[in-house]
């Protein structure tokens, strides 16, 4: 009789103690809260389920968390070796929510997946005089979109012709006159003067073919 009463109690102390740490745990496991709804937790869910692999989807999950806007994303600090605290978490704000998931879905087209949608939900646990809010990103992928080759076509109307190429000649002459500008001024001058007589007649034989300017009535 005895023995069945000392185990027994040593049962009951077994769950209080179980009880009490876990209390304490739950006690501990936010510090420094705002007294308003405050993100907790948040989770990214890739649907439909089996499609992706445990290392795709775990990839997917690591690359859409990179997209959490700070003011909802959770930080929690180590405690005790093993109890993760939850220090001065974020106020909630569904419209930091919307940032969030303009994040995933701008990251989502960069992948491929060009038809992908999100849908965002939160509920809000009230423990105590806390309010626990954890934010759920359903993500559906659906297909990923591939380049398979690019072609391009430019065209040109006018054949590049050297008579007409002016500007490579007045680049060349430029660079080398830089290399050696003391000595070499004169090979980029010569340079210029060959580009602009490409380009069209020069003004001084313009000139030169026209009439003789007039005198003017008050020169002697």
């Amino acid at each position: 009789m005895n023995d069945s009463a000392a185990k027994t109690f040593k049962m009951f102390r077994f769950f209080f103690v179980i009880a009490v740490f876990c209390f304490f745990l739950a006690s501990c496991g936010v510090t420094d809260y705002p007294h308003k709804p405050f993100v907790y937790d948040y989770k990214i869910n890739i649907f439909p389920k089996g499609k992706y692999s445990a290392e795709e989807e775990k990839v997917l999950k690591d690359q859409l968390d990179q997209q959490i806007h700070d003011s909802i994303r959770v930080r929690r600090q180590r405690k005790f070796l093993v109890v993760k605290v939850l220090k001065n978490p974020p106020v909630f704000d569904s419209a930091n929510v919307g940032i969030s998931e303009r994040y995933m879905t701008t990251m989502l087209h960069t992948l491929g997946y060009l038809r992908d949608s999100i849908n965002t939900s939160y509920n809000i646990d009230t423990i105590e005089n806390q309010y626990r809010t954890t934010i759920n990103f359903d993500v559906y992928p659906t297909q990923l979109f591939r380049m398979d080759s690019i072609w391009y076509n430019l065209k040109d109307s006018v054949p590049p012709l050297p008579s007409i190429d002016t500007l490579q000649a007045t680049l060349r002459g430029a660079r080398y006159a830089t290399q050696r500008p003391g000595v070499l001024v004169s090979s980029f001058s010569s340079s210029l003067r060959h580009a602009a007589s490409a380009s069209g007649p020069s003004r001084r034989a313009s000139r030169s073919k026209g009439t003789r300017p007039a005198h003017s009535p008050h020169q002697a």
